[in-house]
């Protein structure tokens, strides 16, 4: 289980990607506690890889990001993988 503060669509607003469409999967919880940071951590749901991929399904993009807090605390190879198995791009 993962705990995530949103999955919403939208555009890539940075990088090379711009302006691409694309899934943002916004996890909770991070180690720094930034004070620019505008994710509120103490929201969020508990979502199994399943729930997330399901909702990422509901939106038509082919890109995937993972945002946060810190993705790195959470997120897992088995998760990039069934996404990549479902044809996205992480």
């Amino acid at each position: 289980m993962k705990k995530i503060n949103e999955i919403f669509y939208s555009l890539q607003g940075e990088g090379c990607f711009t302006g691409t469409p694309a899934v943002f999967i916004r996890f909770s919880g991070c180690n720094l506690q930034c004070d620019f940071c505008d994710t509120a951590h103490q929201e969020g749901v508990w979502m199994s890889d399943q729930e997330i991929i399901e909702e990422v399904e509901n939106y038509p993009a082919a890109h995937v990001v993972f945002t946060g807090g810190e993705p790195g605390l959470q997120l897992t190879r088995e998760l990039v993988l069934a996404l990549k198995e479902k044809g996205k791009f992480i």
